[in-house]
Parts: C-alpha cells; structure tokens; sequence
C-alpha cells in the first residue's frame, strides 16, 4: 500500500489563501451586480420621467398654438346704452367730442339740417371717432302740423347734407320738440326715436341735475336724450359725471344701430318712437 503523502502546513494556507480570494471575488460580483441593477432601474425610472415631462411638455405647447391660432372674441358688457345728442353741430358738439375721446366711448349726433354748412369737420371728426349721424329734420320747426311735402324735404335735404358731407346715410329720425302725427309716421321712412329726457336743454338746470337725472332713469337698452346746441354749456359740463356714473354701474356705450343689434330688435316698427330696446 502506498503511503498518502500529507499536505505541508505551507500548502494548506496557500489553500485556504486561495479560497478566501475566490469566496470574496464572488462576493464582490454579486455586490456589483445588485449595484449595476439598482442604476439600471434608477436609469429607466429617469428615462419614463423624462418622457412624461416631455409629454406634458408637448401637451402644453399644443394647447399654446392653439390658442394663438383662435380669434379672442372681446368680452361684452352686460349692459348697453346709448348716448344722443340733439341740435348740432355748433361749437358746443366739439367740446362733447373732446370727452367722448377722453373716455373713449360713442355717440349718436341728431343733426339739424341748416347747422351743417360751416361746420363739415366736426362731422368728419364725428365719423372718424366711431360715432353714429342721424337725422333731426332740417330747420327744428314741429313738424307735426306740416303737408307731406314739406316732411318729405325736410328729411330729404337733411340727409343729402349727411351723406355728401360725411359719407354716412342716417338710420334713425327724432323729431324737432318729439311732436309726432301720423302723417309723420306716413312720410318719414326711418325709425323715430326719442329718449329718456333730463330737461338740458333748460337754462336753470344745473350742471348737477342734469347728471342725478340721467343716472336715475338710465337702464339697460336706454337711450340717453342730451343737446349740444350752441352755449349749452352745462351739459358739457355734466358729461364727465355723466359717464363715470353709468360706467361705474356697468354700462357700456354704443351706438343706436349697435344698440338694437346688439338686443336683436328690428327698429323698423310701425307708429313707434323709441325710448328703450329690449
């Protein structure tokens, strides 16, 4: 029988070194790979994030072009009126004008046919700030006792000047002193309008009055009846307040043919004068 040869002390720790290495190695892959799994998931976690938040990203770019590709439509007020004024144009219509465009706001200018000669560039500066020509006859006489005839050229005559002047043909009628007849109504082929009234037009009306008056009866769909004739100071002097107030409650200014459009009324109703559309 063969002898078994012995491991020298020297051999066996030269084992024991070996395996040591080899346990600690495998020890140290198994660590490697947990770490390079855990920076692989962490990479795909970023990764979807970094989709998601370039996704959101494009969503809100979508909704930006399409908002810059749509036409803002303007908010509108709840509640219309319109401003009038009667009798002009005289000097007394220019300092109106001077705060309308203060506030920027329109207005609707009854004009009498006869005061329009002299005075053409207060109409084109009339039409130029958005404001609306109507006819007031042609001379202020009461017209509720007169022929067919002379109605008739009365409110002829009245808009030619209109028309050659300021390129605008009147929409709208007031009659001189609000006296109607039917054979007004008959022969006068525009909506006849009047207004609510604050007596401007009396001379012991203060400046004050005339402004309480207006507030007091302005509603929505009103119609506004003021005059610009030649030394009615008072009411230029009343206009500021005027409009402060009515802005303040809400209202907003335009025009008699924005106004009834804006309500959807056909003013063309017959034997009817106007105060209010609604």
């Amino acid at each position: 029988m063969r002898k078994q040869k012995k491991m020298s002390a020297g051999g066996f720790l030269a084992l024991t070194v070996i395996l040591t290495m080899l346990l600690c190695g495998c020890g140290k892959t198994g660590q490697w790979q947990d770490k390079q799994e855990e920076k692989d998931t962490a990479a795909e976690t970023d990764s979807e994030q970094g989709k998601a938040d370039q996704t959101e990203q494009e969503q809100e770019r979508e909704k930006e072009l399409e908002t810059e590709g749509q036409v803002q439509e303007p908010v509108q007020a709840d509640k219309i009126i319109a401003l009038t004024f009667d009798d002009g144009p005289s000097v007394t219509t220019t300092k109106v004008l001077d705060i309308l465009e203060e506030y920027d706001i329109v207005a609707t200018f009854f004009l009498i046919g006869q005061n329009i000669p002299g005075n053409e560039k207060i109409l084109d500066r009339q039409v130029a700030m958005g404001c609306e020509l109507c006819n007031h006859s042609y001379s202020y006489d009461s017209m509720d006792q007169m022929t067919p005839e002379e109605i008739q050229k009365s409110i002829a005559d009245t808009t030619a000047l209109i028309e050659e002047t300021a390129g605008q043909t009147p929409m709208f009628f007031r009659p001189p002193n609000i006296a109607i007849s039917n054979t007004m109504y008959e022969n006068i082929d525009l909506p006849f309008i009047c207004g609510f009234l604050c007596n401007d037009w009396v001379p012991t009306e203060t400046a004050k009055q005339r402004c309480a008056s207006v507030l007091k009866q302005a509603k929505d769909g009103g119609i506004i009846l003021l005059h610009d004739f030649y030394g009615n100071d008072k009411t230029v002097e009343a206009l500021p307040a005027i409009i402060e107030g009515l802005q303040a409650d809400g209202y907003e200014f335009v025009t008699l043919s924005e106004l009834f459009e804006r309500k959807g009324v056909d003013p063309d109703v017959e034997y009817k004068i106007w105060t209010v559309v609604e």
